[in-house]
């Protein structure tokens, strides 16, 4: 494929040019990570909402197929979405509003805060307005003494 091979060269040079010194270097590459995400998040965000709002709507079933489709195609790309107040990553969820309102269809985004801990926000009868961004870096504590000495 001439593009895959044109995007690989890119790649390289953009490596090539980085500083020599492992810190430098591994920070120079996060960085790019990072400013790569970034623009791969804000390339598919139109295209996404139009491709969202082009599926149908109508009942539980295809809105939760709906809700799938788009957290995997944001996990494909090393995406996920914004929460409305920036309080964590979020994913979309469809269900209904209550086991007495069955008919009452809606989306919401599911966040999971720096905990680990999951809540939902954002309750909406249409689908709301999409906003990719990257997926945050894994940061696990340093691990502590071994238990199996």
């Amino acid at each position: 494929m001439i593009a895959e091979r044109r995007w690989r060269e890119a790649i390289r040079k953009l490596l090539a040019d980085m500083p020599e010194d492992y810190d430098a270097r591994r920070e120079a590459m996060v960085r790019l990570r990072d400013v790569f995400h970034q623009e791969i998040a804000a390339s598919i965000e139109p295209g996404l909402n139009a491709y969202a709002a082009e599926q149908p709507q109508s009942d539980l079933a295809s809105c939760r197929k709906l809700a799938a489709d788009v957290n995997r195609h944001l996990r494909e790309l090393g995406l996920t979405l914004a929460s409305p107040d920036n309080s964590g990553p979020a994913i979309l969820l469809a269900d209904f509003q209550d086991a007495q309102h069955k008919e009452s269809l809606r989306f919401r985004l599911q966040i999971t805060d720096e905990t680990g801990r999951r809540f939902r926000r954002l309750a909406s009868a249409k689908l709301p307005a999409l906003r990719p961004v990257p997926v945050p870096v894994r940061t696990d504590p340093a691990p502590g003494p071994s238990r199996n000495r």
